[in-house]
């Protein structure tokens, strides 16, 4: 249980006649490799290819980013989708984050005891935490919600941030929208 964050790339592959030579190349290999050589709908001889190119558990502040700048503020768990202009913001921003935010001993919370009376009572260990947390609050403030992860602003906050950027920048060097790829985004929990 818990927030999980998937982004994929899509990408229209056509077999019709009038299709460039590399289309119907890829069309027929990718129909071979589903076992589905020889297959043609005469119609609309087409199919769309998915990839799973990011994902986040419980990477609340990266959700909350996409719910409020791709979703429209919708956190309804549909697929939206993103575009590569939207993607780089994020890793800039993820970037302006970090610079801001450097990291300094401290205690960070590891998980949660149920106590008397049904108060949950946080338990730490020794770590790294934000200096002063304001930038991360204003660029890409955590989110609470349930099973959506923890919401300090510490080691872990950075660590989904760095995981961002290296995910990202991937994706939008493996999955160029020059080449016709889209990006889609959607979470569940």
């Amino acid at each position: 249980m818990g927030l999980d964050m998937y982004l994929s790339a899509k990408r229209y592959v056509g077999g019709w006649s009038h299709s460039k030579t590399e289309e119907k190349t890829a069309y027929n290999a990718m129909m071979k490799a589903i076992g589905k050589e020889g297959w043609r709908c005469e119609g609309s001889p087409h199919l769309e290819v998915e990839a799973s190119v990011a994902y986040w558990r419980k990477a609340n502040q990266v959700h909350a980013w996409f719910v409020e700048n791709v979703q429209g503020g919708n956190d309804d768990c549909n697929s939206y989708e993103v575009s590569a202009e939207q993607l780089q913001e994020l890793v800039n921003l993820c970037k302006g984050v970090i610079k801001g935010s450097p990291l300094v001993e401290g205690q960070v919370v590891v998980s949660q005891t149920l106590g008397k009376g049904g108060k949950w009572i946080p338990n730490h260990r020794a770590g790294k935490v934000i200096k002063d947390p304001a930038v991360a609050k204003s660029l890409l403030p955590t989110q609470s919600g349930c099973f959506f992860g923890g919401t300090e602003y510490d080691e872990f906050y950075v660590a989904d941030l760095e995981d961002t950027i290296k995910q990202l920048e991937k994706a939008l060097e493996e999955f160029p929208e020059r080449e016709g790829w889209s990006f889609h985004y959607q979470s569940s929990w």
